[in-house]
């Protein structure tokens, strides 16, 4: 039987070791349990949510959504008895915080209570640990980075007479337990981003204007830079035709990007790299709504990008830009596709090609979004009574049209 393992009373903590059956799903994301049908719903982080029920949903690998549930040290499940409300996910790490009270919109750490929690997911075994002790910015740009095997952060620990000094962290996995290490004090060296290759070293910026100044190999030594360098899609930094290897030492490379396209830390605040992701398949990655080289003038919506790696450990790759033949601000991504929204027309993009096709131009639309895999839209008629729409993964449209009685008033006119 399920237990509910709430501990202690007042505080949204569970007792929980690892998720439930971690080997039957494929993803984990943040959603919501539909009371009228008990379905499970993921939703995007930041996006609109019931007023209850937010929880950690998984996709099984038979590609059911589901409500996950946690192990104990004993053995014992444990229900989500609270709810979620903050979810962010990156490769290796998952964080999430839950709630005691309703929660509105599921944030992406923005904002998040101090007296709550902290969890991480170790997504290879599906292990769970608590970040209680500290204060941790998964928010500000530039402030988190990943690299293959480890997590970088800025924070303190709660205990620190420095809360809030933005001390940098390492995570890491040591057997089953979660390593934290503190890799250097914000008071020995001024920096305004990081980011993390995929060997673990680190690099900090002195200002987002400048280029990367230094480097923390991952055997911990500091180093100082001097030059060009910047980061490729396959986690390595670059420096003309030389990069950094995994003892932080230049050497030449038999592999240069064409472009320097590159999803980071600083691509914008509260972002990962899935962020971007819409569709992936054979070690092909389609990217959308991104920055181009991390730098919010260079926001481009015209175009998808399309990375190919040419080998399983994802060091060479083809990059390739993508034209869209329509585009506008309104869209939601779902079933391997862009669905846009103009005034007087809904179409989607084949990200493959980027051509477009209309679905409907018949009414005046104002709203669009995404629960599952469907698409809804709403807007207005010619006879301005109101439209609900729903487009199903097979384009099918299933409409649902509200006649509109407006008031009319009849004013004499003054004697």
């Amino acid at each position: 039987m399920a237990e509910n393992n709430k501990t202690p009373s007042g505080s949204a903590r569970l007792s929980m070791s690892k998720v439930n059956n971690w080997t039957d799903y494929k993803a984990i994301g943040a959603g919501y349990v539909n009371s009228q049908n008990n379905r499970a719903v993921i939703a995007r982080a930041g996006s609109d949510a019931p007023y209850k029920d937010t929880k950690l949903i998984g996709l099984t690998k038979n590609g059911l959504y589901k409500e996950v549930s946690f192990i104990d040290d004993n053995g014992n499940e444990v229900i989500q008895s609270y709810n979620l409300a903050q979810f962010k996910a990156f490769s290796n790490f998952t964080f999430f915080q839950f709630s005691r009270d309703p929660v509105y919109q599921i944030g992406n750490f923005s904002s998040y209570s101090e007296e709550e929690p902290v969890y991480v997911i170790y997504t290879p075994t599906g292990n769970i640990y608590s970040l209680e002790n500290f204060h941790i910015n998964l928010y500000t740009m530039g402030c988190y980075a990943e690299s293959k095997s480890s997590f970088f952060f800025s924070g303190s620990k709660k205990d620190d007479q420095e809360i809030g000094s933005g001390s940098l962290y390492k995570i890491t996995i040591d057997g089953d337990n979660l390593k934290i290490e503190k890799i250097i004090d914000h008071s020995k060296i001024q920096w305004v981003e990081i980011g993390a290759d995929r060997y673990g070293n680190l690099y900090l910026k002195k200002s987002y204007s400048s280029g990367y100044t230094y480097i923390i190999t991952s055997k911990g030594e500091i180093r100082a830079l001097s030059g060009d360098y910047y980061m490729g899609m396959n986690k390595i930094m670059y420096n003309g035709f030389s990069c950094i290897n995994e003892e932080g030492i230049l050497v030449s490379t038999s592999f240069v990007p064409t472009s320097r396209f590159y999803l980071g830390s600083a691509s914008a605040p509260g972002a990962t790299d899935t962020t971007y992701l819409i569709y992936n398949e054979n070690n092909i990655y389609y990217y959308y709504n991104a920055l181009s080289d991390g730098y919010s003038s260079l926001w481009d919506r015209s175009k998808i990008y399309k990375i190919s790696y040419k080998d399983d450990d994802q060091f060479s790759y083809e990059y390739e830009e993508i034209r869209l033949s329509g585009y506008t601000e309104k869209f939601v991504i779902a079933n391997k596709r862009i669905y846009f929204l103009d005034n007087n027309e809904i179409f989607y993009i084949d990200i493959k090609t980027g051509n477009k096709t209309i679905l409907s131009s018949n009414y005046v639309f104002s709203k669009i979004y995404s629960r599952e895999n469907d698409i809804y839209f709403e807007g207005l008629d010619s006879r301005l009574n109101d439209v609900l729409g729903i487009i199903m993964p097979d384009d099918t449209i299933s409409l649902e049209i509200a006649e509109k009685e407006y008031d009319i008033t009849y004013i004499k006119p003054l004697n």
